[in-house]
C-alpha cells in the first residue's frame, strides 16, 4: 500500500505505510495535496524549531514549504 490519507485501509493501518516512508522515502513532495511529507524526526526537528520564532511562525514556515522545489 502506497501513503492514501483517503484510503480506508490505510486509515484503519498506516503504521506500515509510515515505516515504509521513513525507510524509502523520509521526504517527500504529496502531488495530490502540493504539500511535503517529512516522515522522520531528524528531518523534521529543524523545521520544527524555527516555528519557536516569532518572526518564523507556523504561518511563515508553511508558505516556506510550499515555494520549495520538487527536487529538495
Amino acid at each position: 500500500m502506497r501513503f492514501d490519507p483517503w484510503n480506508p485501509e490505510f486509515i484503519a493501518n498506516p503504521y506500515g505505510v509510515y515505516a515504509e516512508l521513513r525507510r524509502e522515502r523520509p521526504v517527500a513532495f504529496f502531488e495530490p495535496t502540493g504539500q511535503w511529507l517529512v516522515a522522520r524526526h531528524a528531518e523534521a526537528a529543524p523545521g520544527l524549531e524555527l516555528t519557536r520564532e516569532p518572526e518564523w511562525g507556523p504561518g511563515y514556515v508553511i508558505r516556506g514549504l510550499r515555494s520549495l522545489p520538487v527536487s529538495v
